[in-house]
């Protein structure tokens, strides 16, 4: 399996934008299987049959060279073998994990011009949505 970015990123956005919440256990901490069925930006580019509650702790990330049950599973998942393929996990996995739900439409519009993405339309749609709902607040807000 090749690693493809925009398939990827659109599984991605496409998952996280109609679960419209982080994927967390019950002390409100980031996992890749959520309370309620949840799974977060990299939890849910793995199938279950590969998935293993062991993973919760792991990082995606590369640092420090050493490849870990989440890496392997990526492996086979997606196809991700390069240190850039595993940064490119861990940055939509930033954004999960570190900016509030509202806020990622607009992560996602920077992730996507920074990697040169095109938006998929899941991504267009809550962008439309967020233009015109600060069109609206302005337009009230001078009532």
């Amino acid at each position: 399996m090749k690693f493809n970015k925009q398939k990827i990123f659109n599984k991605v956005v496409r998952h996280l934008l109609k679960q419209d919440c982080q994927a967390t256990d019950e002390g409100g901490n980031c996992r890749y299987r959520g309370n309620d069925g949840t799974m977060c930006a990299v939890g849910c580019l793995i199938p279950d049959k590969l998935y293993s509650p062991s993973f919760e702790g792991l990082s995606a990330g590369t640092a420090g060279n050493r490849l870990n049950n989440v890496h392997v599973a990526l492996i086979a998942a997606v196809g991700a073998k390069t240190t850039e393929d595993f940064d490119f996990l861990c940055q939509l996995q930033t954004i999960h994990d570190e900016d509030y739900t509202d806020e990622w439409p607009e992560e996602f519009r920077r992730f996507a011009a920074r990697h040169r993405l095109k938006h998929p339309p899941a991504l267009k749609k809550a962008l439309k949505a967020m233009r015109e709902w600060h069109r609206l607040e302005e337009e009230t807000s001078d009532i």
